[in-house]
């Protein structure tokens, strides 16, 4: 038994909460294909978390991103990042509608996931319930 068929096992498979979306085969043929970031994105892409996450600096820029757990996601960014960061909303959705989003704001882009605050991204983060001060 290879790598790919003892860690994508049915029975592991089947207790994952975001199994339902998506096969342990169809798992198991992306990563075979060679493609270990598309055999993620496959089983992410059915049910994880959009996040927002704000940078506390003087630009107070935005990150838009993907993840099936933004607080862990926000600390690894933290090792990276020279001034505090805030996770200041998240929603349940898809990798398509990450990038919608991100494409909706793409006037406000500044480079990969991150984006000015404008007052329409601001409005849009409250709207779904998040805060916008970053507290």
């Amino acid at each position: 038994m290879d790598f790919v068929s003892e860690t994508f096992t049915p029975e592991k498979w089947n207790d994952d909460p975001m199994s339902d979306h998506v096969s342990a085969e169809e798992l198991v043929q992306t990563w075979r294909r060679g493609n270990r970031i598309a055999a993620r994105r496959v089983k992410l892409n059915h049910a994880a978390l959009i996040y927002f996450i704000r940078c506390e600096c003087p630009t107070g820029f935005i990150k838009i991103g993907f993840a099936e757990n933004p607080q862990r996601r926000l600390l690894g960014l933290r090792t990276s990042c020279p001034y505090p960061l805030s996770l200041i909303a998240q929603l349940p959705g898809s990798l398509e509608e990450e990038h919608a989003i991100q494409k909706r704001f793409a006037a406000a882009n500044v480079g990969g996931e991150w984006f000015r605050p404008v007052p329409e991204l601001l409005e849009f983060v409250a709207t779904i319930g998040g805060t916008t001060s970053g507290d």
